[in-house]
């Protein structure tokens, strides 16, 4: 593409943001390692930073519609704030499925990662390390 010539714009990137929700996968066989979140936020970044295109209510809802698929509502809520920190209202949809996401690993017991929920094993020193 010649950037001089045909400069992305907004709806470019947000038909791309579109259709990395919609794929199945960047290749014909599914990617191990693939996450559709890292290359939204990708695309995020290089319209802000690199053309100074600022995503708007639509470009953050593909993301947190991915968020909200994917049940990841600790990035959820991040999404969430920041779509409100730039002043665009999140769909009131998604933020209660990001939230019913939320309920439903708390009612399972899996809201907090595992490996955070284990406190300072027994006989493990604080003062000795200063803390």
């Amino acid at each position: 593409m010649n950037l001089k010539n045909t400069p992305p714009d907004l709806s470019t990137y947000n038909a791309l943001l579109e259709r990395i929700l919609n794929a199945t996968s960047k290749q014909s066989e599914v990617i191990d390692g693939e996450n559709r979140f890292c290359a939204m936020m990708d695309t995020l970044e290089e319209m802000d930073h690199r053309y100074n295109i600022k995503p708007n209510a639509e470009s953050w809802g593909y993301v947190l519609k991915e968020l909200v698929n994917c049940g990841d509502f600790r990035m959820g809520w991040i999404a969430i704030a920041t779509m409100e920190n730039s002043g665009i209202t999140p769909p009131a949809d998604l933020v209660q499925a990001n939230q019913a996401n939320a309920d439903k690993a708390k009612a399972s017991n899996s809201d907090f990662p595992a490996n955070l929920r284990r406190a300072a094993p027994e006989g493990f020193d604080v003062k000795a390390w200063g803390l």
